[in-house]
């Protein structure tokens, strides 16, 4: 079953050398620790993004950055808390989803870690939202570090509460990851729905088996359940996570083709205002369809 052992082998973590990768980079170091995993670190350096250049201009433009940005991936790739961590670097010229999805498939990555910033105004409109590109377009789960995040990790990353969000929709993949790792970290699993209703206060007869069947059977004492009521989703689970101190919220999220448009929704909402690390998990139409039929 997927995720019912997480452990990736093999982790990607993606920088563009801004405040925001910086933030992930820990989360990444310890990641890989953890699973005894080998750190693919990887710049992908889109050209595109500059057509404004001149044609004469452009390729000493592309040389200069190539070389500027080796040195910084290289120096990354030199600290010292990777020491005893295997690792790997690479610059891709291509966009960052293009990037993640080619080694996703060349080198089997079990685990994309990214941090992300909070695009307002007119780069909000221009340039949309990296991390959802990523995490949309990803076959495996994506470990967002948010602009507000402060869990910080050392050597280990200490995940006591693990707080699983789920519309129903989407089947056994996300809830057997969320359990997963709780289990590795003998941390408390908290698993919710969000409700629209109105009026109610408390879990209803019966919710309670419904929210059990999205995660593995199995001894887990720490499991607790709850549902969420308000017309927004987001601001539900972000609550939910504050109250429980949440040191993780796990969120499924469905596949888009590359074609299909991005939006702002729960997911990206919940990144930005989170205080703990987002862990995306794939979900595709096939599975979401079993979840609405089962």
């Amino acid at each position: 079953m997927p995720g019912q052992n997480f452990r990736p082998r093999e982790i990607l973590y993606l920088t563009d050398f801004s405040l925001s990768a910086e933030r992930a980079w820990e989360h990444a170091v310890a990641l890989a620790r953890e699973f005894k995993a080998c750190l693919h670190i990887m710049h992908a350096l889109d050209f595109n993004r500059y057509g404004l250049y001149e044609p004469e201009s452009t390729a000493l433009v592309r040389t200069e950055m190539l070389e500027s940005d080796r040195e910084a991936l290289h120096r990354l790739a030199s600290r010292p808390e990777l020491e005893g961590v295997a690792h790997r670097v690479w610059i891709e010229e291509m966009t960052p989803e293009e990037a993640a999805n080619k080694l996703e498939s060349d080198f089997e990555i079990g685990l994309v870690v990214m941090g992300t910033a909070a695009p307002t105004g007119l780069d909000r409109v221009l340039q949309g939202s990296t991390a959802e590109a990523i995490f949309r377009h990803s076959m495996v789960p994506v470990w967002v570090v948010g602009p507000n995040n402060r869990i910080g990790v050392g050597q280990r990353l200490a995940v006591r509460q693990v707080l699983y969000a789920t519309d129903m929709l989407h089947g056994f993949g996300p809830g057997a990851v969320a359990a997963s790792l709780a289990d590795q970290h003998a941390a408390l699993l908290t698993v919710m729905h969000v409700e629209t209703r109105f009026g109610q206060d408390a879990i209803r007869p019966g919710e309670r088996d419904v929210l059990r069947r999205v995660i593995p059977p199995g001894p887990r004492p720490g499991t607790d359940f709850a549902v969420g009521f308000g017309a927004d989703p987001a601001v539900a689970i972000l609550s939910e996570a504050q109250r429980r101190q949440a040191d993780l919220i796990v969120l499924g999220a469905r596949v888009k083709p590359w074609w299909a448009p991005l939006s702002s929704g729960t997911a990206n909402t919940v990144i930005r205002s989170a205080s703990c690390p987002v862990l995306i998990c794939p979900v595709r139409a096939e599975e979401a369809q079993k979840a609405v039929v089962a």
